[in-house]
């Protein structure tokens, strides 16, 4: 009695696994864009993230749009805790609020800095805080 068996060449079985694997930590940065973290759940280790990041462009790519989508989640939790925290009347998320947001409470923070060429002197004064 003969039995035929089927061989499915190694590489293939690799390439479906690894394909498998990247989704997994392309979904988990999408909710925790920190690598590390984002390996760990997804059961590969962060030699091989960086492998396949190095290797292939469209992978990279695609890490750099996942990444950006969590920090993008991470954000908006952030504010919505922060303006529970301004609801709860907690003082220092109201005056954080208002430093960041309100050109009244915006603490100036300037840079100056000199610069001398030969006989010609200019200064250069930054304000830090100065609305976009």
């Amino acid at each position: 009695m003969t039995t035929n068996m089927i061989t499915i060449p190694k590489r293939s079985t690799i390439e479906k696994r690894q394909g498998k694997q990247k989704k997994a930590v392309l979904e988990q940065l999408e909710k925790m864009p920190i690598i590390q973290i984002a390996c760990e759940r997804a059961g590969i280790g962060r030699a091989s993230f960086y492998r396949w990041k190095n290797d292939d462009q469209d992978f990279a790519e695609t890490a750099e749009n996942s990444m950006s989508v969590g920090e993008q989640l991470i954000n908006d939790m952030s504010e919505s805790q922060l303006i529970s925290l301004i609801k709860d009347k907690h003082a220092g998320a109201i005056r954080y609020w208002l430093e960041h947001h309100h050109p009244k409470y915006m603490h100036n923070s300037f840079q100056r800095i000199s610069m001398q060429n030969g006989n010609s002197s200019f200064e250069i004064i930054t304000n830090y805080n100065q609305p976009l």
